[in-house]
């Protein structure tokens, strides 16, 4: 009996250990790019490979201070996002290499407006204090 109720919780705690990564923790923080004065790009890994592969990496696009827009996930061996600003616009493009490095395709294209992307956080955090008040 009391080996089973060991294996028990040996098995829990390993369920629990595999699923409750946090992607955003500074652990698993790869690295903040700035793309100009007070906007970055921060990317995380969610998967490292380590010497067998490549990792798979997810990137946000912030200032730290009044938004964060998750952008997308990809492979950093043969993809990556390509981010330019003009103004208030950024395009941010997604695109997959060809093997041995050779031409690119372009999967996606987003257009963000740092305004729009301002006001949208700054309304949804006053919708989130109206419910909490509203109880």
């Amino acid at each position: 009996m009391r080996f089973n109720f060991r294996f028990s919780v040996l098995i829990i705690l390993s369920i629990l250990s595999v699923s409750c990564q946090d992607y955003y923790s500074r652990k698993s923080h790869k690295r903040t790019t700035e793309l100009q004065k007070e906007l970055f790009v921060e990317t995380f890994t969610i998967f490292g490979s380590g010497a067998y592969g490549t990792d798979v990496v997810t990137q946000y696009l912030t200032d730290s201070i009044e938004f964060r827009k998750y952008i997308g996930t990809f492979d950093e061996g043969n993809e990556f996002y390509y981010y330019n600003i003009s103004g208030d616009t950024v395009n941010v493009e997604k695109y997959k290499v060809g093997m041995n490095g050779k031409g690119k395709t372009l999967l996606k294209r987003e257009q963000l407006l740092i305004s729009s992307l301002k006001k949208q956080i700054i309304s949804n955090n006053l919708v989130l204090l109206e419910n909490i008040y509203d109880k």
